[in-house]
């Protein structure tokens, strides 16, 4: 009995799925009523299979809390952060054997989602920009004081986070833990002061070389900590510029809508007009933490709303605008790479970075 409900539990995945990347793709949205029809026979399916509810209900809470900050994020909207929830409710969880990430599993849907899409979204970004754009990002996150912060931060941070996992029994993942390193670092260096954050970081890296000195010369330590410092070099540098030149495009001021998300700042200019503001430039959570103090217009993830294309609109027609277009967020088809993320999950019984890593050792 228990295989029939898995069998179907599977095809309700498959048939979400399909759905979903069909409507996203044709038309750009997603079916609340189909999502919330997936999260209903989660629930039903999981009660049948006889689960436990606590991991369940837990896993659950947890990818509705991560769907919400990507969302925060502006890295997708809400029908993509919901159509997760049900993935991963939907998933069962004896499918995540390789790179099983307690209290959390289907973080895997979202690492075989985000790793295949960044590698060609990354690749593609690299062809598309000249070579003087890529070679200032490249000096920007290269220089000396920004590799030391980082390097710091990946020793002392990634020191806090190993102890955390470890108290709470949660083995170590190189994706969880790179992504909240880099999160942490990108945190520090964008919402507090550079020289509190520098000391910060650098106070907990001297800890832990004073308190576990042997720890470089580990060949096992040594090598996690280059890729991971590697890792988070690269989101820095895409996270600088490239990727949001890879969500954004560039719209005339008229032709702007309700509900367009602005990766540019409306401020205002000091002598009675209005500007565009880089928002980007320091980093994510410096935007997000900087989003409604100065800006004229609330660069906010719910979108341009009915009063803040009023003010626009009466601004250009006063002549009060120093610009004539603005970047805003493309829209991005995230249901079928969700999908794709999903069937690779199940195809690879977890992580799809293990099985190839595993079949690589095989043929060695």
């Amino acid at each position: 009995m228990q295989q029939i409900f898995l069998a179907l539990n599977l095809f309700a995945v498959c048939v979400l799925g399909l759905l979903t990347s069909f409507t996203d793709l044709r038309s750009g949205r997603i079916s609340n009523r189909a999502v919330l029809s997936a999260i209903i026979a989660a629930f039903f399916f999981n009660a049948l299979n006889g689960f436990e509810w606590q991991a369940f209900l837990l896993n659950g809470i947890i990818a509705f809390a991560f769907g919400f900050a990507l969302f925060l994020a502006r890295l997708w909207s809400p029908a993509d952060s919901k159509l997760f929830l049900a993935y991963a409710l939907l998933v069962p969880q004896g499918f995540y054997a390789l790179g099983y990430i307690p209290l959390f599993p289907s973080l895997t849907i979202l690492i075989n989602t985000f790793v295949p899409a960044f590698v060609f979204l990354f690749a593609k970004l690299l062809l598309q920009t000249g070579g003087r754009e890529k070679l200032l990002l490249l000096r920007k996150v290269a220089s000396p004081a920004n590799v030391f912060f980082i390097v710091a931060g990946v020793f002392g941070l990634g020191w806090v986070i190993d102890l955390v996992l470890r108290f709470f029994s949660v083995p170590g993942n190189f994706f969880l833990s790179t992504l909240a390193i880099f999160l942490l670092v990108e945190a520090a260096g964008g919402v507090f002061p550079q020289k509190f954050s520098a000391l910060a970081v650098g106070a907990l890296a001297a800890a832990r070389l004073l308190l576990q000195p042997g720890e470089l010369a580990n060949p096992a330590f040594a090598a996690g900590f280059s890729a991971t410092v590697a890792s988070v070099l690269i989101l820095f540098y895409f996270a600088s510029g490239l990727g949001f030149r890879a969500y954004g495009r560039k719209v005339a001021v008229r032709d702007l809508k309700r509900g367009m998300v602005l990766l540019e700042g409306i401020a205002a200019d000091g002598r009675g007009g209005f500007e565009k503001k880089d928002l980007f430039s320091k980093g994510l959570f410096a935007a997000l933490s900087n989003a409604g103090s100065s800006l004229a217009v609330e660069a906010g993830a719910r979108g341009l709303q009915e009063g803040d294309m009023r003010k626009i609109n009466e601004w250009r027609r006063q002549g009060k605008l120093g610009f004539d277009s603005v970047l805003v967020q493309k829209s991005v088809a995230f249901a079928p790479l969700l999908f794709f993320g999903v069937v690779l999950t199940l195809l690879c019984g977890g992580s799809a970075v293990a099985f190839l890593y595993g079949a690589a050792l095989n043929c060695l």
